[in-house]
């Protein structure tokens, strides 16, 4: 039975919310999560009841210090993680003004439009290298402006989903850079710009916006009375921050210049530590302030990752599916075997990974382009087409990569993603760069943790708490041989991706899936 000092790590998710025991070398003692459905009506529209998301958090906290009875006096501090983007509000009583707004939201397309083409994303982006999106904060606020502005009446804060869970456990009204940089902060000065406000016409709303701290200052000793409520001693310490991307980065021993973390899940994404904002490539992907307090991170969003597997498993695959049932593997674990047998280039075949109805967001933003798949012929196989979509994905990450202005000097793999051995070897030799596995199974939870840890007094600062507490399980180094061949079939990858943008941007309003043309 541990009896050092242990830390929590929260890590809030889109559809789930974990909490996560660690000791005190950031090793992973237990873990519960729990799942949540969310609301969605009105076609774009994806929202969460707030008191449900505390729920959920509750619970999780609760069962995990009711199976750990032990850690209830050996929890020194709580950090807490989450998705950004989004609304979330509060009213002077500290209750929920209505229910939060997913970042995936996409009721305020409209207003994106309107902005781009009023040339007002040139200007923000200029000040804080994000391009804008319909789930971007001043674009719902827009929106509700204009359709509810009740709420934004009653509003006294207006949050992020850990901000909501931090002020349920603390009482506390603030935010961290991490999440506010998305996209109101001036990233030179780390601080709000009021020039933002007034590109993003917010300005009236400008008072509702909550103190902004560096992740390690945005803290405060938990409520008395939930330290009751769970056993825990008072007096115990509550971060809030970073946001998720940047506790993966953190987690995953992301937090020098030149590291860079790809996150193959739901999403691909892809962003790399820098010394100084740099931000190109302009209007697209996202730049924010790191957990590290003297770094920031250039961030690549694509829409798609593990998905393309999936799909092209459901698909493509149902005699490997009957195959790992009778044999008691998993499909990945099959396809992993049989894929390596098939040469770089899945012997002629390339898929583009955009199977996103709405387009692509990185390297490029493109609502038109789709997915497909190049250079079939009656020679080709199942398999052939299947590797082709795990290097389709690889292709599609090293896009991001070179697009870059910082070059990844290696590059930490989290995520689904990260389990197959053949796609992490894969990857390496797409990129041309090492690929490392973090030790850490929760890399996000163990960000936050780290966070807290460094709020506690523990660490002087991030990265020296993740140089102690973050290791590799395995490196996949590039093997030059197959890295040279596959060199030449991304340079194919990518004029086949300029061209198809071309015709999918011809074909928009006159082809349509499941229809002729007009």
């Amino acid at each position: 039975m541990p009896s050092d000092e242990l830390s929590i790590g929260i890590d809030c998710g889109t559809s789930l919310v974990k909490s996560v025991l660690f000791d005190s070398r950031g090793n992973v003692l237990d873990s519960v999560s729990d799942k949540f459905d969310n609301l969605q009506s009105e076609g774009l529209w994806l929202e969460q009841d707030m008191a449900v998301i505390w729920s959920k958090t509750l619970g999780t906290l609760s069962h995990l210090l009711q199976r750990n009875s032990y850690a209830r006096r050996s929890v020194k501090c709580i950090g807490i993680t989450s998705h950004g983007d989004g609304v979330w509000m509060i009213d002077g009583a500290g209750n929920p003004v209505r229910n939060g707004i997913y970042w995936c939201d996409g009721r305020a397309k409209s207003a994106v439009d309107e902005f781009y083409r009023k040339g007002l994303a040139e200007r923000a982006f200029d000040i804080c290298g994000t391009a804008v999106f319909t789930g971007s904060q001043p674009m719902i606020l827009q929106w509700l402006m204009k359709h509810e502005p009740e709420s934004l009446e009653r509003a006294a804060a207006i949050l992020h989903c850990k901000d909501w869970v931090f002020f349920k456990m603390t009482g506390m009204i603030s935010s961290d850079d991490t999440d506010e940089s998305l996209p109101m902060l001036d990233m030179q000065s780390r601080d709000y710009s009021e020039a933002l406000f007034d590109i993003f016409s917010i300005t009236q709303l400008r008072d509702k916006f909550p103190d902004i701290r560096p992740c390690a200052e945005n803290s405060c000793t938990m409520a008395d009375s939930l330290a009751d409520e769970l056993g825990l001693n008072r007096g115990i310490v509550v971060a809030s921050g970073p946001m998720d991307v940047s506790a993966c980065a953190l987690g995953a021993g992301a937090v020098r210049s030149g590291q860079a973390v790809s996150i193959l899940g739901t999403a691909a994404i892809h962003e790399v530590v820098m010394d100084r904002p740099r931000l190109d490539p302009r209007l697209v992907g996202m730049t924010l302030c790191h957990a590290t307090g003297n770094t920031w991170l250039r961030m690549l969003a694509a829409m798609n990752a593990t998905p393309n597997v999936e799909w092209a498993i459901q698909t493509l695959c149902s005699r490997f599916i009957s195959e790992s049932q009778a044999c008691g593997q998993s499909i990945y674990e099959v396809l992993d075997s049989r894929l390596r047998k098939i040469p770089p280039g899945s012997n002629g075949v390339i898929f583009h990974p955009y199977l996103y109805p709405g387009g692509e967001r990185a390297p490029f933003v493109d609502p038109n382009v789709k997915g497909s798949f190049w250079g079939l012929s009656s020679l080709n196989s199942t398999e052939d087409m299947m590797k082709a979509v795990y290097e389709g994905v690889g292709f599609a990450m090293k896009d991001c990569y070179t697009t870059m202005t910082e070059s990844p000097s290696e590059i930490y793999l989290t995520g689904g993603g990260a389990n197959s051995r053949m796609w992490a070897q894969m990857l390496a030799d797409i990129n041309q760069s090492c690929i490392n596995i973090p030790g850490a199974r929760e890399p996000g939870a163990l960000g936050a943790a780290i966070n807290a840890r460094v709020a506690y007094g523990e660490f002087k600062d991030a990265a020296e708490a993740a140089d102690i507490l973050c290791h590799t399980a395995r490196t996949f180094e590039p093997s030059a041989g197959k890295a040279e061949a596959y060199e030449e079939v991304f340079q194919i990858y990518r004029m086949l991706t300029d061209a198809n943008r071309k015709i999918y941007r011809y074909a928009s309003g006159r082809v349509q899936i499941g229809s002729t043309v007009s």
